[in-house]
């Protein structure tokens, strides 16, 4: 059920994805494994590697979604969502149509980027021992980041809940962008709260996990571990989108009944 957004519902938000974890934690692992594991697989193939990858995003994040309402709803989450979506002839074109705009939209933020950094990029130290730290320091490209996550904010309000607005509540690519990036905006400090917390949570944990390593005199172990500590993380962070798509926009439940 829907509860209201105050700035404390990123808190809550967190929490949510941490107990659909523990709910799920082979089954709804798996799937975000699976997203992500689908995702950089189609990303690295040559020439079509971007565009096969920007189709099958926005049908994941619903796979993932949907995985995470059915958790916390206390069933068990199943990959039969894809399948069931891509089947449907107007959700599909309108989610693959989102997935090559948003695509569309990073190439462009990073040829910006390049375009900007060239001149920094150009001043790091790159040998046969690999790139000089130090040299990157001294030639940050600062403008180059600064502008691109200026670019990137917006795209990322338009698009993170745009899959899930077209598979739940029907609506047009358009539409979807539009109720994506002004919900995130009216609720702003609901949602910067939730970013902040997964990002806090992520930085400690992965402090205070190589700490303890280092320890137990098994630091170099880490490396083995850090994997697993990246899918936990991973998980709960996709399954916070639920919940916070739940309490800023209403749940439809429409999608068996679109095309």
């Amino acid at each position: 059920m829907a509860q209201p957004v105050t700035a404390a519902s990123g808190w809550r938000w967190f929490l949510e994805g941490v107990r659909a974890l523990r709910m799920q934690p082979l089954a709804l692992t798996g799937i975000v494994v699976f997203y992500i594991l689908i995702s950089g697989l189609l990303s690295s193939m040559p020439f079509i590697g971007t565009m096969a990858a920007a189709v099958w995003m926005p049908f994941g994040a619903v796979l993932v979604g949907f995985a995470a309402r059915d958790t916390l709803a206390g069933r068990t989450p199943v990959y039969g969502t894809f399948v069931a979506a891509f089947r449907k002839q107007g959700m599909r074109l309108r989610l693959i149509g989102t997935g090559l705009i948003s695509a569309a939209c990073m190439e462009v933020i990073m040829l910006i980027f390049q375009l900007l950094s060239k001149a920094s990029i150009a001043q790091w130290e790159i040998s046969e021992k690999g790139i000089s730290i130090s040299s990157v320091v001294d030639n940050l490209p600062v403008t180059g980041l600064i502008v691109s996550v200026v670019l990137y904010v917006p795209l990322l309000m338009a698009t993170l809940f745009a899959p899930l607005l077209i598979a739940d509540a029907g609506q047009g690519i358009g539409k979807s962008f539009f109720y994506s990036f002004f919900g995130i905006l009216r609720k702003f400090a609901a949602c910067f709260t939730a970013g902040a917390v997964i990002m806090g949570v992520t930085a400690i944990s992965g402090f205070a996990v190589n700490a303890l390593f280092f320890s137990l005199g098994i630091g170099s172990s880490f490396a083995y571990a850090a994997p697993l500590f990246v899918v936990v993380l991973s998980t709960i962070s996709q399954a916070m989108v639920w919940p916070m798509y739940r309490d800023l926009f209403g749940v439809k439940n429409l999608f068996d009944t679109l095309d």
